[in-house]
């Protein structure tokens, strides 16, 4: 049975998923985890040639510019395709002095680059939220050959202790449409019947973040599933969350443990 908070208010699912990141813009700069340089040198090693700046990758729905700086510090030409306005120009505030930057106003199934102009294409933390076979015929019409998708998740682990058990709790509990936008929902078998006639690797790297209190709040603000503040979940979420990190932090710090997977699609 639902409980009575969910019975009387109805779910954000109706939120169009270009939208939903608008008012979390601050959150999601600031508390948003990077990415392993792991995992670009796993790309590098993918593509054709030894030297990443003969490189072009379309980071698709790039946001405000998270991997696209790690790319970018790689020495890759990167077009950070992000059809959200808000997130598109924070990161133009950020990156914009950065050689190899470019921001496109566009989107995973219409990103205005040409045919055939992309040696790789990321889509970090974004592919759930995409018209899957649409985006399939997009990154295909503007890939090279031979191309490169990566698909990348910063997957947080649920039960590998207390904290994480206690936390994974709380977000089924209060945010009422966690498990309908969970990336977990994503499947190498999915993505195999996307992809026919690629070649599929996964990867997996260690990627935790250390948190303090502010921390952990504002990385789960930045969340699109996280109730905001004049809803009636947000104030038992919250404190839910400072129960926990009294709990069970050390020296005032929590690392939230995640595992980076990389879906690596090779045709």
């Amino acid at each position: 049975m639902k409980n009575q908070l969910e019975q009387k208010v109805p779910s954000m699912l109706s939120f169009k998923p270009k939208e939903r990141f608008s008012n979390r813009v601050d959150a999601y700069a600031k508390y948003r985890p990077t990415y392993p340089q792991a995992l670009v040198d796993s790309i590098v090693r993918k593509l054709p040639s030894s030297s990443s700046l003969l490189f072009s990758i379309a980071d698709v729905g790039s946001g405000t510019g998270i991997f696209s700086r790690l790319l970018l510090k790689n020495g890759f030409t990167v077009y950070a395709v992000e059809p959200n306005a808000p997130m598109r120009e924070r990161a133009e505030e950020m990156l914009a002095s950065l050689p190899g930057f470019h921001s496109v106003d566009g989107d995973a199934t219409h990103t205005t680059l040409p045919n055939a102009s992309i040696d790789a294409v990321v889509a970090a933390q974004a592919f759930h939220w995409f018209a899957m076979p649409e985006t399939v015929a997009e990154f295909t019409r503007i890939l090279k050959k031979p191309g490169l998708v990566v698909l990348v998740w910063n997957d947080r682990r649920t039960d590998c202790d207390d904290f994480h058990a206690g936390y994974e709790s709380l977000l089924v509990r209060y945010c009422l449409n966690y498990l309908d936008v969970n990336h977990r929902n994503i499947t190498a078998s999915k993505l195999e019947a996307l992809f026919p006639e690629w070649t599929l690797t996964i990867e997996h790297f260690d990627n935790d973040q250390p948190l303090d209190m502010p921390g952990l709040k504002g990385r789960l603000e930045s969340s699109s599933y996280c109730p905001p503040k004049d809803h009636p979940h947000y104030i038992p979420l919250m404190n839910g969350v400072e129960e926990l990190f009294s709990r069970y932090a050390v020296e005032g710090e929590i690392r939230l443990r995640q595992d980076c997977v990389a879906y690596l699609l090779l045709r």
